[in-house]
């Protein structure tokens, strides 16, 4: 049978596991998205033995969070793992207005304001803070004190050091961005029997607001594919409507 293959992003994981049954042999595959990871072949008495075990272990990692993926899914996260660095996922994204050393976060996103972006490293079990405005790139120190929910005081911000990271994450949010658009453009289309369309201009003004349901269809849907996003911040792209990130 062909290799069946899970990968495992909840929380601070990114990891992928895999099993291929051969008649009583089975070859296990593990190890972290985006590595070449290890691999181990063992003998059973019978296939029906090798299958026993295989769905054991199945139970168990779906319990730990693994869930089957497609081999083109798959791909795409190893190429995201590979571009930003194996150990880091995008954890949180705010749209944000900046005032000297105070962040006020905003409701809508606007492209002449900032995006602040929360990255976990799962191997050092520390975040990476970005503040990515147009042509700017800032790294924010440890000192940040979060006042509110909707206020953040920065202790320290300083240029990025690493242009190759900051730019990674500047094309993974475009193309995350413009994956949830699409869909968001077919969502509104299909609602309005193919009559209203959203504006593909960048910077664009128009205004387009989906229902919880329809808001919760593009978020299932993108998820489906890109489990390594927190479902927040599918939903702030979801909510961009007719506006595109412009990163």
């Amino acid at each position: 049978m062909a290799e069946v293959k899970y990968i495992n992003q909840e929380g601070i994981h990114n990891k992928f596991w895999s099993y291929d049954v051969d008649g009583n042999k089975v070859t296990y595959r593990w190890g972290r998205v985006g590595l070449k990871g290890q691999s181990k072949t063992k003998e059973y008495s019978s296939n029906q033995a090798a299958m026993s075990d295989v769905w054991k272990l199945v139970s168990q990692k779906e319990k730990k969070g693994y869930r089957v993926v497609e081999e083109e899914e798959l791909k795409r996260e190893v190429r995201v793992a590979q571009k930003l660095g194996v150990q880091f996922k995008i954890q949180d994204l705010k749209w944000v207005h900046r005032n000297s050393n105070k962040l006020t976060e905003i409701d809508e996103y606007d492209p002449n304001k900032w995006v602040y972006v929360e990255i976990v490293n799962s191997w050092k079990k520390d975040v990476t803070r970005l503040l990515l405005g147009k042509r700017e790139s800032y790294r924010l120190g440890a000192g940040i004190m979060k006042g509110s929910f909707r206020e953040m005081h920065i202790g320290e911000i300083a240029p990025v050091s690493d242009f190759s990271f900051a730019n990674a994450v500047r094309s993974y949010l475009n193309e995350l961005a413009a994956e949830v658009f699409e869909i968001v453009d077919r969502t509104v289309k299909i609602a309005a029997g193919g009559v209203r369309r959203l504006s593909l201009g960048c910077g664009s003004k128009s205004k387009v607001t989906l229902t919880k349901s329809e808001t919760d269809n593009v978020v299932k849907q993108v998820a489906s594919t890109r489990s390594s996003v927190n479902t927040k911040v599918l939903r702030k792209f979801a909510a961009l409507g007719a506006r595109r990130l412009t990163l």
